[in-house]
């Protein structure tokens, strides 16, 4: 099975080639450009494995939280390319690769994890996954209410983007339980990381008709899905 994943997020263009579950190949550059620069960079990396673009079986992509208009570019490309190719595509939220570096940072069962991407105003998009199974998902959240939820909590591992800022108000918050932080190396957007997980869901049984593939927006100021 070949696999195409797309990472157009944060001002980086990304894009990987998997053979089974296995990566073959990635092109990951910085632009703010993606519009102008996604299709060719795709088509350079079909010519530079080798791989015919017609052998691909699915078509991932990072869906958000993120700038609307690098989303809706990589996203748009892979609705174009789905069709095209008449395969299946998955849709990828950002906040569940971020939920993946939590289980690479230590897989103890007592921790609640938290994934959170800077969203500016003050605010972070945030899906709280608690050690007990229950979940708050892709909610649009200021530091002192992530603190709020987590009130109970023993231990937290949190994976963040951009959080730097908020990283010692939450260690304050959480005085006296057990706080880890994801290295930024596992939590910077790649097509790599986008590829895995579409890749893992996939064989779990989900897929998207690419009518339906839409990005993730939280906040309601951008047309956003309430998390829930």
């Amino acid at each position: 099975m070949i696999t195409l994943a797309i990472e157009t997020t944060s001002g980086i263009l990304s894009c990987a080639l998997f053979k089974d579950d296995a990566l073959f190949d990635k092109i990951h550059i910085k632009t703010d450009n993606q519009q102008q620069n996604l299709m060719p960079t795709i088509k350079e990396l079909y010519q530079k494995t080798g791989i015919n673009k017609h052998d691909t079986s699915l078509v991932c992509v990072d869906i958000g939280p993120g700038a609307f208009t690098a989303l809706r570019i990589g996203v748009s490309t892979a609705k174009t390319l789905a069709h095209a190719l008449n395969v299946p595509v998955i849709g990828v939220s950002t906040l569940d690769v971020l939920y993946d570096a939590t289980l690479l940072v230590n897989r103890d069962k007592r921790f609640d994890r938290v994934s959170i991407i800077d969203a500016r105003r003050s605010k972070l998009f945030t899906s709280i996954f608690f050690a007990d199974a229950k979940k708050m998902i892709n909610l649009d959240l200021t530091p002192d209410e992530i603190l709020y939820f987590l009130r109970e909590s023993s231990a937290c591992i949190f994976a963040g983007i951009g959080i730097d800022e908020y990283v010692d108000q939450i260690k304050d918050g959480l005085l006296g339980k057990e706080v880890l932080f994801a290295p930024k190396s596992l939590c910077e957007p790649d097509s790599e990381k986008i590829g895995i997980k579409g890749i893992e869901k996939f064989k779990n049984g989900e897929k998207t008709d690419y009518h339906n593939l839409v990005p993730l927006y939280i906040r309601n100021s951008d047309n956003v899905t309430r998390g829930k």
